[in-house]
């Protein structure tokens, strides 16, 4: 049986709109904002509303690996008819290295500088030392085409639902 929250994942959507730039042979950088617009397909959840996200990042291609660096924003309102409010700033740091010409793998931290919402307050003070999530990652390369996984410990989910929440990116990217 499914239940009203699976039901919101299903009917509401959004739009992010996301760029990368080079800035050499060695360095790219990168701008995201999730969640841009967000529209319900049923009347019903009309008036839900999401956070919006914002990143910006920098890499660095050297000696064979690719060390990155990006801070992400997360603010606003999200739910239904009783809103509640986020404001959590990460920060993000990672490395990955080409295992075979078809495979990536890839690893980071995730560290918290700021979390707070407003049924829970100031949640990054609970949190136990170190205070970071780690990230595990593959990709696989065909032609013009990547597919990228990865898993993580997902520190805005964990903080709202105060306990160990992972989450899974699947991404499908074309390259012309």
């Amino acid at each position: 049986m499914q239940t009203d929250k699976e039901r919101v994942k299903l009917a509401f959507n959004t739009v992010d709109l996301g760029g990368i730039y080079q800035l050499s042979d060695r360095w790219q950088l990168g701008v995201m904002i999730k969640n841009l617009v967000g529209f319900a397909l049923e009347d019903k959840y009309r008036g839900f509303e999401l956070p919006r996200y914002f990143t910006l990042g920098v890499s660095h291609r050297r000696d064979g690996f690719i060390f990155a660096l990006d801070s992400e924003y997360i603010w606003g309102d999200f739910g239904g008819r009783q809103k509640k409010t986020v404001d959590i700033w990460l920060l993000r740091a990672g490395v990955e290295k080409r295992l075979f010409p078809w495979l990536t793998g890839r690893a980071g931290l995730i560290f918290p500088l700021s979390a707070r919402t407003s049924t829970l307050g100031n949640i990054r003070d609970d949190l136990s030392s170190p205070k970071v999530g780690p990230t595990l990652g593959l990709g696989y390369a065909y032609e013009n085409w990547r597919i990228d996984a990865s898993i993580y410990g997902d520190p805005a989910r964990s903080y709202i639902k105060q306990r160990v929440a992972l989450a899974a990116v699947l991404s499908l990217i074309c390259q012309y």
